[in-house]
């Protein structure tokens, strides 16, 4: 978790107007987890694009404003995360949004 956080803080200190992150909350602790979607949000607000893939949900709830669903490297579907929750299920849950959305047959996306 150690350098995971490291180089989330490198990334961040690079001031770069895009950040692209790769699971930045796997393996780490509810508080770092936590203070690091905090960080995510403010890059955000202060107008930097963020790309991020992840499959914890909490995340993609707290943070995804759109989203990209791929498949076997192939892009199923594209939109906003309300886009998705409401193709994909009647509840509002985005973890079943995203188990319908991988269940799909081949071919059919």
């Amino acid at each position: 978790g150690e350098q995971r956080v490291l180089g989330f803080i490198r990334a961040i200190l690079m001031g770069e107007e895009i950040l692209i992150l790769d699971e930045p909350t796997t393996g780490l602790d509810l508080a770092r987890a936590s203070i690091i979607r905090k960080i995510i949000q403010e890059q955000v607000k202060e107008g930097k694009t963020v790309l991020m893939s992840s499959h914890i949900i909490t995340d993609l709830e707290e943070l995804a404003e759109d989203i990209v669903i791929m498949k076997n490297g192939r892009i199923i579907r594209t939109g906003t995360r309300d886009d998705r929750l409401n193709f994909y299920t009647k509840n509002g849950d985005l973890e079943d949004a995203l188990v319908t959305a991988f269940e799909e047959p081949e071919g059919e996306y």
